[in-house]
């Protein structure tokens, strides 16, 4: 069971990885609107979708989620991880 604010909080966190990835301005964009990384903010898994136009955009994407999973200490389901 989880706290109340859990998908807040988790929100909060994360904010800084969605930063990151949009200051590399490698994600897809339709109408001045990004749409490079999509959060869920479900109860107990909380999956992102990441979309670029080429493999070298996601392939960055990737390395963004990489250094952000060493900064802050963050392991992501590489189980769970499809292509």
């Amino acid at each position: 069971m989880h706290g109340i604010l859990s998908c807040v909080l988790f929100a909060v966190y994360i904010d800084v990885l969605v930063y990151r990835l949009k200051s590399a301005d490698i994600d897809c964009k339709m109408f001045d609107i990004n749409y490079g990384c999509l959060l869920g903010l479900y109860e107990d898994d909380r999956p992102i979708v990441s979309l670029a136009h080429t493999v070298n955009g996601m392939q960055q994407m990737l390395n963004i989620y990489t250094e952000f999973g060493v900064d802050y200490d963050v392991k992501f389901n590489d189980i769970k991880s499809v292509a």
